[in-house]
């Protein structure tokens, strides 16, 4: 089964992401049973969107009697905020990229491949991350080209 995110992209199913979201929200003793439970429900199917299934958990976290739903829906509104902070630096760094670089979001971060050295501006990419004050630089050749990895 495939997951389509919010912002388009397509990820295959893992309930494993569901119970580790669950424990990060503080919802340990019934993560397990609750994304298996969400799991079983989603069956058969070939694509579902991201806030289905979101919804989905909070339904059986409102169901069960010992569960605070409201932790889980808090904890996913400031995934979303964050979220939506590195879709902005993303689309940021993309624009002072423009075609002479190539900006990939990567499993927490960036990774921009210089495709013109001459055009790039450098100094507005790495002041942008910088910003952030969240990243850490690591600048390397990679098959001739420069790479900026931001994590």
């Amino acid at each position: 089964m495939r997951v389509i995110k919010k912002d388009g992209r397509v990820q295959d199913f893992d309930v494993k992401k569901i119970e580790r979201a669950l424990v990060r929200s503080g919802e340990k003793k019934h993560a397990k049973r609750i994304a298996k439970l969400v799991e079983k429900k989603l069956e058969g199917k070939e694509e579902v969107a991201s806030s289905i299934i979101r919804e989905m958990v909070i339904k059986e976290l409102q169901a069960c009697k010992e569960c605070k739903a409201e932790n889980f829906a808090n904890f996913q509104k400031t995934i979303r905020k964050l979220s939506s902070q590195e879709e902005y630096l993303e689309n940021r760094l993309r624009d002072l990229a423009g075609e002479d670089g190539v900006v990939e979001g990567v499993y927490g971060g960036f990774r921009i491949t210089v495709k013109n050295p001459d055009g790039f501006d450098y100094c507005g990419v790495l002041m942008e991350i910088l910003k952030t004050s969240k990243f850490s630089i690591n600048v390397e050749m990679r098959d001739g080209f420069i790479v900026i990895n931001a994590r």
